[in-house]
């Protein structure tokens, strides 16, 4: 069967999936002509001729509503959806949360738990790109109960790839990375030494003019760079310690470890383009490997004049396996302070979201890959992420992330950094989850 079948048959099985448990679960709910307001920072008038458009207007008919879209920026949702609680403002039904809102919003009782009013053919039917390896209802579930509802929208769109010059490393004698992820030898050792091997002057006027290693890495932004590297390592952010969620990132030497290839490969080797974020280096053949997260990969694999592939990143010294992390996730909540019925909300939006649309991007992502690695690969990424943590929202610039600078500088070691940071990132960790 081809790709476009496998696409094809994928999306007509989720589509009817979906629909026959919506069906299932649509009850006559008349919210009686009241507005409904669903807000975030996605949340706007779809457009008309759009699908979305097509359901909001048909959702609005068949419930006796009015839904109305209020933009929210993302870093406003927490003081926005905790103002309207304390005020006992009930104007904000469905709120769009990200994984810097939606713990914090649940510890602190904004949210009304929903997992258990749905059954479990709801939870299964959901598309597997919103799955993820977890499971969508498993990823949400903070303190036994899940608080979220799908969207649209695939949260494995920043995991984070490698996108290779597959003629360069044939000119050079280099082996195949896809031979390396096949054996298991794709270990974070043989990047930098590929790495190293790859950097070089090539027009011989003393100064290093091609890298083994640019793109998202490491320096365009530490969060979107080192939350990646350390999740090929199995590091755990945080334990639990008598109920309080701890801040341990480094707990076994096992993040400092990982990161330490960064360090040296930018700092000791020099085989890091610091260009970063410069897809010109990677098109013009300056940079061997390029780090990117997956919704840039396709762009840059239609753009390539050379033979490109794709791998994970590598496997860290403490893995057994490769790892596709993503930073945060995507979900609609119900606060505690709308006075509509729960479950007359989760079906309105159930009515109105169109979860199998996520299909569409699938894709056009995997419709870049140009050899059956890079489109395995890619699937894999789409279907077997995982979160990072669900408390990333703890580490902000002040606390961690600019301190991290001085790790990615050279002038300390990763080690370091942690240790001093850690007070400070609990102190956060703390007011973030109220305990």
């Amino acid at each position: 069967m081809s790709k476009k079948s496998l696409s094809i048959v994928s999306l007509l099985t989720c589509f009817v999936l979906l629909a026959g448990s919506c069906m299932a679960l649509a009850a006559d709910y008349d919210f009686g002509g009241r507005t409904v307001v669903f807000a975030g920072m996605n949340m706007t008038p779809p457009p008309e001729g759009s699908p979305y458009y097509d359901a909001w207007k048909a959702a609005e008919e068949e419930f006796n509503v009015k839904i109305e879209f209020r933009k929210i920026d993302a870093g406003q949702i927490v003081d926005t959806i905790m103002a309207a609680v304390l005020a006992g403002d009930p104007t904000i039904d469905i709120v769009q949360t990200d994984s810097g809102s939606y713990a914090p919003l649940v510890t602190r009782g904004a949210l009304r738990p929903i997992g258990h009013l749905l059954p479990d053919e709801y939870w299964e039917s959901i598309p597997e790109p919103l799955q993820g390896r977890a499971g969508f209802k498993e990823s949400r579930t903070i303190l036994g109960q899940c608080y979220g509802l799908p969207m649209s929208f695939g949260d494995y769109i920043v995991v984070q790839v490698i996108g290779w010059n597959k003629d360069m490393f044939e000119r050079e004698g280099l082996p195949s990375l896809y031979d390396l992820v096949e054996s298991g030898e794709w270990t974070w050792e043989k990047m930098r030494e590929i790495a190293a091997a790859l950097t070089a002057d090539t027009d011989g006027d003393g100064q290093i003019d091609r890298y083994g290693v640019g793109g998202m890495f490491p320096n365009h932004s530490p969060q979107n760079t080192l939350l990646p590297v350390l999740a090929t390592n199995g590091v755990e952010m945080t334990r639990v310690v008598d109920g309080k969620v701890v801040f341990d990132l480094d707990a076994g030497g096992k993040a400092s470890t990982v990161l330490d290839y960064v360090r040296q490969m930018t700092v000791f080797d020099k085989s890091v383009d610091l260009a970063g974020w410069n897809h010109a280096q990677y098109l013009n053949e300056k940079v061997g490997m390029y780090v990117v997260p997956l919704w840039a990969n396709d762009g840059l694999a239609r753009d390539a004049e050379f033979e490109t592939g794709v791998v994970p990143m590598p496997k860290g010294p403490d893995a057994t396996d490769y790892t596709m992390s993503v930073s945060s996730i995507t979900q609609v909540c119900i606060p505690v302070s709308s006075d509509e019925d729960t479950e007359a909300l989760i079906a309105l939006w159930n009515a109105y979201n169109q979860p199998d649309l996520v299909w569409d991007d699938v894709n056009s992502r995997v419709s870049a890959a140009r050899d059956q690695e890079s489109y395995d690969l890619l699937m894999r990424c789409i279907t077997d992420w995982e979160l990072f943590s669900p408390y990333t929202g703890a580490l902000n610039n002040q606390n961690f992330w600019f301190p991290m600078g001085e790790f990615t500088s050279g002038r300390r070691t990763a080690a370091e950094v942690i240790a001093e940071t850690t007070p400070a990132v609990q102190a956060a960790l703390d007011d973030l989850l109220g305990q």
